[in-house]
């Protein structure tokens, strides 16, 4: 597998977390599928045709060229021929329904939903002969977007975001709730506005990826002792926890072949 990342160059960091390309080859490499959402929502150029997800509760959909994914229910699984290539725009958490605002469709037809502006991009970004090039036809269209005013909540929800990084998702909503001074209800329904995922979700996927990224940076701890290290003092809570986030448990997750590494060399802030 070919993979590649960067930050944004002209565009704010503040809307856009990164942008990454992968080329992934059936005949090389196991696809397992297991992959931990990480809530940021993603404008995803797909080059390949054909290219269907597979979802945990059996369902499959057909990918269009450029698309989105709404609250996938995991494990999931690309399922493609032979090549599955990729480019990929990792919006900011606190972005997400500024740029996405529909919630009705599992898998979004985003050259639809930016009235078929994209045909242009997709093709430019496959012929790039870089991912710098990519990322330059990406901002550009980034770039002519009108992208709503952010109100005083989405700062508050960016800063809200960025304590649970800080805290590797070592953190509960009463805890929040306290240091914000804002009522727990008040709090998840300014947050699933912004974010398009509950409170509770956003923490419990940053704490389970926080741990498989300790995971691959210490091959020789068990996911067992990883978690304990981040506040799952009860075996029971951190498989329940472990099961929402993955879609199954840690031990059919290790047993699992050629499961993903990918999401994880892309952690790219302090988890």
């Amino acid at each position: 597998m070919i993979s590649n990342n960067k930050l944004p160059i002209n565009v704010s960091p503040e809307l856009i977390r990164l942008y990454y390309y992968i080329e992934f080859d059936q005949n090389i490499n196991v696809n397992s599928g297991i992959i931990v959402d990480d809530c940021c929502y993603e404008l995803m150029f797909v080059k390949e045709k054909k290219v269907k997800i597979n979802t945990g509760d059996n369902k499959t959909f057909l990918l269009p060229p450029f698309y989105t994914l709404n609250n996938l229910q995991g494990p999931f699984k690309f399922e493609f021929e032979e090549m599955f290539t990729s480019f990929c725009i990792k919006l900011q958490p606190w972005m997400n329904a500024s740029f996405i605002s529909i919630e009705e469709s599992k898998v979004l037809n985003l050259n639809t939903y930016f009235n078929n502006a994209a045909d242009q991009l997709h093709h430019n970004i496959f012929k790039s002969a870089s991912i710098d090039e990519m990322i330059e036809h990406a901002e550009r269209f980034l770039l002519s977007l009108t992208v709503p005013k952010k109100e005083e909540e989405v700062d508050v929800i960016k800063n809200i975001c960025n304590l649970i990084y800080e805290k590797s998702g070592n953190i509960t909503v009463q805890e929040i709730s306290d240091k914000y001074g804002i009522y727990r209800q008040k709090l998840n329904a300014i947050f699933k506005k912004e974010v398009k995922y509950t409170l509770k979700t956003f923490i419990n996927n940053i704490r389970i990826r926080s741990c498989l990224a300790h995971k691959f940076k210490n091959p020789n701890l068990t996911l067992t002792e990883i978690a304990h290290q981040y506040g799952f003092y009860d075996q029971a809570h951190f498989i329940r926890s472990f099961k929402k986030a993955c879609g199954i448990t840690p031990s059919e997750y290790v047993k699992s072949p050629g499961y993903s590494r990918l999401p994880y060399e892309l952690t790219y802030d302090k988890y």
